[in-house]
């Protein structure tokens, strides 16, 4: 068994994986009690973990630890909130009197007025963690783009009566090609990644 224990609050923070490699653990699937942990791998692709960083198919690098290194807030950038909303730091103070907690100025998408943070990004001069955290740089989501075909549910498993086949084409004519008997429609998809999740684009 692995010896990290991950939660909620870890959602930001890097790790070690068993492979030499590292990723931000990016968010949390609460629909998925197997596999909640979500992780970005330096690839930009995405996992899913256990909350111990474990696996259910042998041979996927499992969660090591984490990672030792500390953010450092710069001017100018993006970073990533505790609780998955999208933070910009507008500038830093030049004065060594300035409080730990404002450091930093900036901004968080969906709050109304400006906030500050040690250059560690903790939001409070004591650590304690708090929603407004700056804990990772942030990443911009990818863009989903194309077509699916849709199918009847004949089994009457799903409470849609209807089946989105899991394949993505680039085309509707491809998705024409791939087609197979019964199916009912041919949607097009353009949405950023993770739209429609908690503390993902589209939030």
């Amino acid at each position: 068994m692995n010896a990290v224990e991950i939660t909620k609050k870890d959602i930001g923070r890097t790790v070690e994986m068993s492979d030499g490699t590292t990723a931000t653990i990016e968010g949390w699937d609460d629909s998925d009690p197997t596999l909640p942990v979500i992780i970005r791998f330096e690839s930009c692709e995405r996992g899913w973990r256990t909350i111990n960083g474990g696996v259910l198919l042998p041979g996927l690098p499992t969660i090591a630890a984490f990672a030792k290194t500390k953010l450092q807030l710069e001017a100018g950038k993006y970073y990533l909130t505790r609780d998955g909303r999208k933070g910009f730091v507008a500038g830093s103070s030049p004065f060594g009197s300035t409080v730990d907690c404002h450091q930093v100025v900036g901004y968080i998408d969906c709050d109304t007025h400006a906030l500050g943070w040690g250059k560690d990004g903790f939001y409070w001069a004591n650590k304690d963690e708090d929603a407004r955290d700056l804990v990772a740089e942030w990443v911009e989501p990818k863009r989903i783009k194309g077509w699916v075909n849709i199918y009847p549910d004949v089994n009457g498993n799903m409470p849609s009566k209807v089946i989105v086949n899991n394949c993505l084409h680039g085309t509707k004519d491809d998705a024409d090609d791939h087609a197979m008997t019964g199916r009912i429609a041919c949607i097009e998809i353009d949405v950023l990644e993770g739209q429609g999740l908690e503390g993902e684009a589209g939030r």
